[in-house]
């Protein structure tokens, strides 16, 4: 078709259509208003000006065939519109084309908009009879405007299965039909108007032609791009000597190429006792093989074992699968995967590996040219719900031949240097097998050697750094801290108070007994005062004056040794540093300032940072008989290395002194020896009381062989006595 400038030729095609002369059949034409005539064509042009706005927008193929309908049965005056998709399988010139009854395949709507049940099915699809009114146009390749049922045509042609007429123009493309479009148009008008018909639409044909031409080569130039890419991380692939990045590289270009949200390399297990592992991931420099997501995909490789069976040695088997909230059917689900039977046990592996790669579909492929190896690609859940909504497979681009040899291609570039020897079909040739036998025999000699070399045997335990000089104080008495003089990390000297406290009560009973003492000493002078001046007292009453001065004066006495020893009760409410040392004792201000304490509570500790250490290590039950024997047996004491959580790169090394006489409960509340070694300050990096270290007592050297079975034997009659 010809380029045309939709604007102005869509203008002289509603002006020839409107002005075209007396309509056969309709004698009242001629007599419309000239304003509603006119009114007409201005609305024709300027639907026809949005429909060509419409075909050089950059709207998706979806919105643009909407507005392009409905615009365009709006601007012919017709019942309906639909655009069908041209099946291609009989090309130009051929004798099955030339043939008009030669079957096709079915054509199917790529739009529609209010079409007659007559001429689509529910399916989307035309039925038989207007699918040859289809299959003459597209053969043909001219418009065509075909009369309704009740009009006669000729016995060869199909007829118009509906009471309107039918206006159908092919859009080519590089001389091939590319779709039909199809405009259910109300029978009136004469040969002038329904060559006007066919006209307007064979403009609209053009246009659309112009909108599919620009779609395709955006498509091309997106393929372009892709190859462009696809070539770039091949040969950078292939330009790499490592082999782990040359894989991580052919999965990640992988995954781009596909448009998957993740890919994953895995190998399976050839053997019972070997465990399939992830080799790469899209997404990671080196996968952990210790992760959730590593140890989930390798839960699923027993259902690949099971799902992915070639039919042959250069078959391909790829396989589907979806979480579970993304099952349509089951007979969905079996038509993408014949051979597919999942169990509820299946089905909560797929879920598991779903939900931790926040997909929905899962597709693995296993390709012949590294049998032992596959490939698991991963669909983000908007992708796949957005497909599944429009009716498409998700990845139903995996399906085509071109992608299941790029995933070939991809897996020989990704095993290239990381084939397992062991993993290799077994050599034919008596030099092969005699090859392999020596192999094995060199294997076996090289274990049995190592199994006799000496290795030092180590005992894992937890210690925990104290000093030999520390200092405890407690409270003397149920009181409330009145006042706190140091905080934690603060050096002191000998008697220097850390603590100020209070009892009410000691308060209380100070201040009773200091009145009981003043009112005996007022009495005293008030007798003494009377016997002085008054001499007229009988000796009977000056007797027994002297008898109650007797009496306050013992009172007196007790009074004050009472007051004496509340004193001193008073003075150990203030606690004083024992030697001169650091406060250990962790927010002493927060945890005791003004706060009530009970009689015997620890309130500090404080210690010599200068003096002796002692490292206090905890050893577990299972290796208690191992320590001791060794520090009876060893003429020297065992020696315990082990460096502080807070300095892990700094190691030292000490001397076990002595193990306590009985098993305790450790803070995990499992039984354990406690033993002390001796240090001196000079060692340490830092001096902090109950600083925490991982150490390791040295108990020997024994063979690799003696090493294993020892601690099987162990295992299994430690195991068997719990149950005895």
């Amino acid at each position: 078709m010809s380029t045309i400038d939709p604007i102005r030729t869509f203008t002289a095609s509603a002006d020839r259509l409107l002005s075209s002369g007396p309509i056969d059949g309709l004698p009242n034409v001629a007599s419309l208003d000239a304003p509603h005539v006119k009114q007409t064509k201005v609305e024709i042009r300027k639907l026809s000006a949005e429909i060509a706005q419409l075909a050089h927008s950059d709207l998706s193929t979806g919105d643009f065939f909407q507005g392009f309908l409905t615009k365009l049965t709006l601007a012919m005056g017709a019942s309906g519109a639909a655009v069908w998709k041209s099946p291609r399988d009989c090309p130009a010139g051929s004798e099955q084309a030339d043939t008009i009854t030669a079957p096709m395949n079915s054509f199917q709507a790529r739009a529609h908009y209010q079409m007659p049940l007559e001429l689509l099915t529910d399916s989307g699809e035309a039925p038989k009879e207007h699918a040859r009114i289809l299959e003459c146009v597209a053969r043909e390749k001219h418009p065509i405007l075909i009369p309704p049922q009740a009009v006669a045509v000729d016995a060869e042609r199909p007829s118009n299965p509906t009471n309107e007429a039918l206006v159908i123009v092919p859009v080519t493309l590089e001389g091939e039909v590319e779709c039909l479009v199809e405009v259910v148009q109300t029978a009136c008008g004469g040969p002038a108007a329904q060559r006007g018909y066919l006209r307007f639409l064979a403009q609209m044909a053009d246009l659309l032609a112009d909108y599919l031409r620009r779609q395709l080569v955006k498509e091309l130039s997106k393929r372009q791009e892709l190859a462009d890419k696809t070539e770039k991380w091949i040969c950078e692939a292939l330009q790499c000597s490592d082999s782990r990045l040359r894989s991580r590289i052919a999965v990640s270009g992988l995954c781009e190429t596909l448009q998957a949200q993740q890919a994953y390399w895995l190998q399976r297990a050839s053997w019972p006792l070997q465990r399939a592992k992830v080799l790469a991931a899209s997404h990671l420099d080196e996968p952990d093989p210790r992760s959730e997501v590593a140890e989930q995909i390798v839960a699923l490789t027993p259902l690949l074992d099971k799902s992915l069976q070639p039919s042959g040695k250069n078959s391909r088997s790829i396989q589907f699968f979806y979480a579970a909230d993304r099952r349509v059917s089951e007979e969905r689900d079996s038509a993408l995967n014949p051979n597919q039977l999942l169990t509820a046990t299946d089905q909560q592996a797929i879920d598991a590996v779903c939900d931790l790669l926040h997909c929905r579909s899962l597709a693995v492929y296993d390709s012949p040219e590294t049998p032992l190896h596959s490939w698991l690609l991963c669909f983000d859940a908007e992708q796949t719900a957005a497909l599944a909504n429009a009716g498409v497979d998700p990845i139903s681009p995996l399906k085509t031949t071109r992608t299941l040899e790029l995933l070939d291609a991809t897996a020989t570039l990704a095993a290239a240097s990381r084939t397992n020897f062991w993993l290799q079909p077994k050599a034919k040739s008596s030099g092969g097998q005699l090859r392999r036998i020596t192999i094995w025999a060199v294997a076996a000699v090289l274990v049995a050697c190592v199994g006799f070399f000496p290795v030092p045997q180590r005992v894992q335990v937890q210690a925990v750094l104290q000093p030999v000089n520390k200092y405890a104080y407690y409270a003397p008495m149920d009181a409330f801290v009145e006042k706190v003089h140091v905080r934690e990390g603060e050096v002191v000297d000998d008697q220097q108070p850390l603590l100020s406290l209070r009892s009410r009560k000691l308060d209380s009973q100070f201040e009773s007994l200091l009145g009981e003492r003043e009112q005996a000493h007022n009495r005293i002078e008030e007798l003494e005062n009377k016997l002085a001046r008054d001499e007229s007292f009988s000796a009977m009453e000056r007797d027994r004056m002297e008898a109650q001065l007797g009496q306050l004066g013992s009172l007196q006495r007790s009074l004050n040794q009472q007051v004496q020893v509340l004193t001193l009760s008073q003075k150990d409410l203030q606690v004083f540093a024992l030697g001169s040392g650091k406060v250990s004792t962790w927010d002493l201000g927060n945890r005791l300032y003004k706060r009530p304490v009970k009689a015997g509570q620890l309130l500090a500790t404080t210690y010599d940072p200068s003096g002796p250490w002692l490292l206090q290590v905890a050893v577990p039950q299972n290796r208690i008989g191992l320590v001791m024997a060794n520090l009876r047996d060893d003429s020297s004491k065992p020696r315990v290395r082990f460096s502080l959580v807070s300095h892990p790169d700094q190691a030292q090394e000490a001397r076990l002194e002595r193990l306590a006489s009985q098993i305790v409960s450790g803070e995990t509340n499992a039984a354990v020896l406690y033993g002390e070694a001796s240090l001196e300050a000079s060692q340490l990096p830092i001096r902090k009381d109950g600083a925490v270290a991982n150490a390791t007592i040295d108990c020997g050297t024994v063979p690799v062989y003696w090493l294993v079975i020892r601690d099987a034997y162990w295992a299994i009659r430690t195991h068997f006595l719990l149950y005895l």
